[in-house]
């Protein structure tokens, strides 16, 4: 036989008593871990309406810039349809020009 099963005091047991320190100390860990979980949910939360706020932030980015992009493409648009209405002026004088300018054949 070993010396654990000989002698009874050296073996591992449970006591049923419970101190006051270790009931304080874990009342203390329970409270601490609660109060933690609580600044977490408050900080997550924090975030989560941060989050929410920068989305509608850029959703609203978004939505100015497409609307700036359409306006900009009708201008385009409308630029590109006065250069040609002036280039076809610009032709139709020079041709009339032409006309006028050049030596009439017998």
């Amino acid at each position: 036989m070993s010396d654990d099963e000989t002698n009874p005091q050296q073996r591992w047991h449970l006591d049923r008593r419970v101190s006051i320190g270790h009931l304080l100390t874990t009342a203390a860990v329970g409270v601490s871990a609660v109060l933690w979980l609580s600044d977490v949910e408050k900080r997550l939360s924090l975030n989560a309406q941060s989050i929410e706020v920068a989305v509608q932030r850029i959703d609203r980015i978004e939505a100015r810039q497409a609307t700036a992009l359409t306006e900009l493409k009708v201008e385009i648009r409308e630029g590109f349809a006065a250069m040609r209405l002036d280039l076809r002026m610009l032709t139709g004088r020079v041709d009339r020009q032409g006309e006028r300018t050049s030596p009439q054949h017998p």
